[in-house]
């Protein structure tokens, strides 16, 4: 359990967290389609369980936010957000 909190909390400082919330929000129009809310719906869940503590040790979470943060930066610099 403290593995994934360690994990969580990198993901914090290193600016990776604070980057895929500025790449959602450039990919989420305000007119998206039923699709893309369903899977920010799905994101902003899964990420709210493991910040929350209730999934914090789920693997598909775990896995959705590694598999975000390698594929869904989308061009944004998350060492120009990380907390120094």
């Amino acid at each position: 359990m403290l593995e994934a909190w360690f994990e969580l909390v990198a993901y914090l400082y290193d600016g990776r967290l604070a980057a895929l919330i500025q790449a959602g929000r450039a990919w989420m129009p305000d007119d998206a389609g039923g699709l893309k809310r369903a899977m920010q719906q799905h994101i902003a869940r899964n990420v709210g369980l493991l910040a929350s503590g209730a999934a914090t040790t789920s693997r598909y979470s775990r896995g959705l936010l590694r598999f975000l943060s390698r594929y869904g930066l989308r061009g944004v610099d998350p060492a120009s957000l990380a907390i120094r």
